[in-house]
């Protein structure tokens, strides 16, 4: 009896892996706003697959992609194989692409305007997403508007520069008179490039960086231009910045560039492994029907042991399927003192992109000094684990917009696509692209050892 039901859950679990399984879309009846979209899914890999009578090809392992166009209205779809047949209906919404333009409105009186939120983003443009971050404001700056544009205060830096402030993110308040700044002092520390401004009013800043890591205070009345510069040369190596107001003073953070082992580069370097998605956020689906926020765990454990092997102190943002967010993330590893903050991924894309062209690593990076890192950890990846060359992209992700630490995004592979999804659940993938990205930080580590 035991040997019969032994047989027959055998047989039950090889039906399962071989019935045709659509992963996305995720329901029968969908509506998009969208000229096409795909289906991912698997079935079995010996299966003579079609949608809409045209043949799929499916990989080795089951998994396979298809691209479709939609027209506007109702589209249906049938997916057979041999042994079943699925049908889908896909309504096409296409929704107007209203494209107003919105005039900038100047005022006839300037206008006085404080912060009421943390983590407020002063941009360069009027728009709430991009490339376009000059500073992050704490909780009550007081900044001058002498107009508005689809939302936004234009702020006055100086007589040549503006920037843009969310309206929502600000409330007015009585004029102020221009802010005094007084001298700074440098305070000697081991880890640290400590200076303290002292300045009577927290008025906008921004801190960029360049040739030298320059600090700009606006609306000073006892500087040219009304603008105070404080510059950091770039000679002086160093791993990560952050500033802010402390009751009457600024204080600006240089993290020094640390003592590397030469024989253990990584040794008590802190590095904080973040583990995308978790809980609830089950991330992209691939192909054969996994989670991404599970192959980020492994992948994420995989990397921990590679790097307390090579001495570096690891903090996990999560080491179980948890929700998080994303500040939360960003706090446990600026709490920590963490020198790289790697988050990890897998990749996915938009209904109006074929899965079956998108294949390979990718890094993502949004502040400068992270950079020369994300070159390197994808040329290990392409190098060590022969992936496709997805590229470096500059890119405005909460978890990267990250001054505190370098700071790096990584996509090992697309999930959506069968070829790569195929190669992602494979264990031994896992343990060799950890190793790839340790292998990078090593040679980050000595190479800036040595310019150092």
């Amino acid at each position: 009896m035991r040997i019969l039901l032994i047989i027959l859950m055998f047989l039950i679990s090889i039906n399962a892996v071989n019935a045709l399984e659509v992963v996305y879309p995720k329901k029968t009846l969908v509506n998009l706003d969208s000229p096409s979209t795909f289906f991912i899914g698997n079935t079995d890999p010996n299966d003579f697959l079609t949608i809409n009578g045209k043949k799929v090809y499916v990989h080795p392992s089951g998994g396979f992609a298809h691209f479709v166009k939609l027209h506007v209205g109702q589209n249906n779809f049938v997916i057979k194989t041999e042994k079943e047949e699925k049908n889908f209906i896909i309504n096409s919404i296409r929704k107007p692409q209203i494209t107003k333009r919105v005039n900038f409105i100047k005022y006839e009186k300037e206008k006085y305007i404080i912060t009421k939120n943390n983590n407020t983003p002063l941009r360069s443009t009027p728009v709430d997403e991009g490339i376009n971050r000059l500073s992050h404001f704490q909780k009550g700056i007081t900044l001058i508007a002498d107009g508005e544009q689809n939302g936004f205060y234009r702020v006055i830096l100086n007589d040549l520069n503006y920037a843009f402030v969310a309206k929502y993110n600000v409330h007015e308040v009585e004029p102020i008179e221009f802010a005094t700044i007084g001298e700074y002092k440098k305070i000697r520390d081991k880890e640290f490039e400590i200076f303290e401004f002292e300045i009577d009013k927290k008025v906008p800043f921004t801190i960029e960086e360049g040739e030298d890591l320059v600090l700009k205070f606006y609306n000073v009345k006892n500087c040219e231009d009304g603008t105070f510069v404080f510059s950091y040369p770039m000679k002086n190596n160093y791993i990560g910045y952050w500033g802010n107001y402390e009751e009457c003073k600024f204080v600006l953070k240089i993290r020094k560039f640390p003592k590397i082992d030469k024989d253990q580069p990584l040794k008590n370097i802190t590095i904080t492994i973040d583990a995308g998605h978790g809980g609830k956020e089950r991330g992209a689906i691939g192909c054969l029907g996994e989670s991404e926020k599970d192959l980020n765990l492994k992948i994420a454990k995989y990397l921990q042991n590679e790097l307390i092997v090579r001495g570096a102190n690891v903090v996990m943002t999560r080491e179980e399927d948890v929700d998080l967010s994303l500040s939360k993330r960003v706090e446990i590893s600026n709490n920590a003192h963490s020198m790289v903050f790697l988050s990890l991924h897998n990749n996915a894309l938009p209904d109006t992109i074929d899965p079956m062209t998108r294949r390979g690593s990718g890094v993502y990076y949004y502040y400068d000094q992270s950079k020369e890192l994300a070159d390197l950890i994808l040329w290990y990846l392409n190098e060590e684990l022969g992936t496709k060359n997805d590229g470096i992209h500059q890119q405005s992700f909460a978890v990267v917009r990250n001054t505190a630490s370098l700071a790096v995004l990584i996509e090992f592979l697309y999930m959506i696509n069968p070829f790569d999804d195929a190669t992602l659940i494979n264990e031994e993938f896992q343990q060799q692209s950890a190793k790839a990205v340790a292998d990078a930080l090593e040679d980050y580590f000595c190479k800036k050892r040595h310019h150092h």
